[in-house]
């Protein structure tokens, strides 16, 4: 863990797990290999680190993690002091424990309920932040503020996919040098089977991990992906790992994600995430922002929407794009009509605040809200609970340039998907996988949620707040009528409620929307 506690009257600092370097009269507070940084903007050429800058002449603290997200970080202003860590549980015991009282923010989890998480400049709790990628934090005369640090990425027509590949290649190499006991969480889609490929060329060895949910399930409901990861090991000549997510796992799983994410999150992912690290010898590759720098589900869904209605506003199709809960938020929340007016007022933000036409401004989201907010730090925080090291080839810095400065009908065009990467890496792939259509991470979500012993079904907290629909909370709580609930809800609100379970005592105040 790493953590930073400055007094804002004299200055004193409080650190541990940042290394330091003296700039002049400035201290910088960094992660490994983050100590390069000389100005607080240089992070948008970071990767995979955390800076905190101090200034105790101009009486300034500035600090930020890296462009695209890859290292999560998290703030909290008291009245005589800032808090910096990237542990959310350590800021948030921290604020209890120097009296602070924290208020849950009924629009974060409308947000929850909207896009399946939190969004980065946001937590569940008012008092405290989870930091921005896209921008750094400057604390200076008694306030602290958020910077935007986004810049965009210029077009050129004449660039080649090509690039790209040299891009991808470059990073396969760089992560491949730095340990000789890598493991590809493989599932079998065409981001991870290519990672699977690239990891098993030009000398190179690792082995694939994937998911086995036991015998009896696979006997009940089929393989899953196996049989996808099985042809991806066969070309590959790589040794395939099963690992465990039968029920019980799944509980014990289940807990530590929610005792150690920096907020709750509906995708399912998570606790496989866990296993996976759990089960990682040393350095993890993962095949993802792919669906990011490349296509994603979001980008067929809103292209489809917007042609089917171009007179909807952006910002209800984007929230209706998620596949979550947002036309369900009328019946989940108490103010549920404001509730839905703010979720829509957010994403209609998110989406006019980048550049370019409807098919850029969604990769820009894809990129910078939804893999900065969610999707590394599913590999973070496992990483960290387990001790291992989670790498990202698709999405290093240098890959994203490329990938971004290519048009993005090279990329996406409705309703095919990824067509760069199956123009560099198809003819190398089993023709299983180039065939296999988009399904997302497939869980025997019901099985799990019947085995959940059975205190985790009580949604007193939640009825509590004060911020819920009397009835569905009562409807939750009744195993009968909880059967009848849509799996995946009654998922997100087991998740939130364990969540926040786990956290201290907090109370939720009235807020506009």
């Amino acid at each position: 863990m790493r953590w930073f506690e400055i007094n804002l009257q004299n200055f004193a600092v409080n650190v541990h797990g940042f290394e330091q370097k003296r700039l002049g009269h400035r201290t910088l507070y960094h992660s490994p290999g983050a100590g390069w940084v000389e100005d607080i903007a240089d992070i948008r050429e970071l990767e995979y680190g955390q800076v905190i800058l101090v200034d105790p002449v101009a009486r300034t603290v500035a600090f930020g993690r890296d462009y695209l997200g890859h290292y999560p970080l998290t703030c909290a202003r008291l009245p005589d002091r800032l808090l910096i860590s990237d542990s959310y549980v350590a800021v948030h015991n921290a604020v209890l424990a120097h009296g602070g009282a924290l208020s849950i923010s009924e629009e974060s989890i409308a947000l929850y309920f909207t896009m399946g998480f939190v969004p980065h400049g946001l937590s569940l709790f008012k008092q405290i932040t989870n930091c921005r990628a896209t921008g750094c934090y400057l604390w200076q005369a008694a306030k602290l503020t958020c910077v935007d640090l986004f810049k965009p990425v210029s077009i050129r027509s004449c660039e080649s996919v090509q690039a790209i590949g040299e891009a991808i290649e470059q990073e396969v190499a760089r992560c491949a040098a730095q340990s000789d006991k890598i493991d590809v969480w493989c599932s079998g889609g065409l981001d991870s089977s290519i990672m699977a490929m690239r990891f098993n060329a030009k000398g190179r060895r690792a082995e694939l991990l994937t998911l086995s949910y036991g015998e009896a399930i696979h006997k009940a409901h089929g393989d899953g992906e196996r049989h996808f990861v099985r042809a991806v090991g066969k070309a590959a000549n790589a040794p395939i790992r099963d690992v465990d997510l039968a029920p019980q796992r799944f509980e014990q799983l289940h807990d530590l994600f929610t005792a150690h994410h920096n907020g709750p999150v509906i995708d399912l992912p998570l606790p496989p995430k866990y296993a996976l690290a759990a089960a990682t010898r040393d350095m993890a590759i993962t095949g993802e922002a792919g669906d990011t720098f490349f296509g994603g589900t979001k980008n067929a869904m809103m292209t489809w929407a917007h042609h089917r209605q171009p007179h909807e506003p952006l910002g209800r199709l984007y929230a209706l794009a998620h596949g979550r809960f947002f036309g369900a938020l009328g019946q989940i929340f108490r103010r549920g009509a404001e509730m839905s007016s703010y979720a829509e007022a957010h994403c209609e933000q998110l989406v006019q605040s980048y550049p370019g036409d409807l098919q850029r401004k969604l990769f820009y989201l894809n990129t910078h809200e939804k893999l900065s907010s969610m999707i590394f730090a599913q590999s973070y925080f496992p990483s960290q609970v387990f001790g291992k090291r989670v790498r990202h080839p698709l999405a290093a810095l240098s890959v994203y340039q490329a990938a971004f400065s290519v048009p993005d009908h090279r990329k996406f065009s409705y309703p095919f998907s990824k067509i760069a990467l199956t123009e560099l890496y198809g003819d190398q792939l089993p023709l299983l996988i180039t065939r296999r259509k988009k399904s997302g991470t497939q869980l025997p979500l019901r099985l799990y949620l019947e085995s959940l012993d059975r205190s985790k079904l009580d949604f007193e907290r939640l009825h509590d707040t004060g911020i819920f629909n009397a009835q569905l909370i009562e409807r939750l709580s009744d195993p009968r009528t909880c059967a009848e609930l849509p799996t995946s809800l009654l998922y997100a609100f087991v998740t939130l409620n364990l969540w926040l379970k786990k956290k201290e005592k907090c109370h939720a105040e009235p807020v506009s929307a």
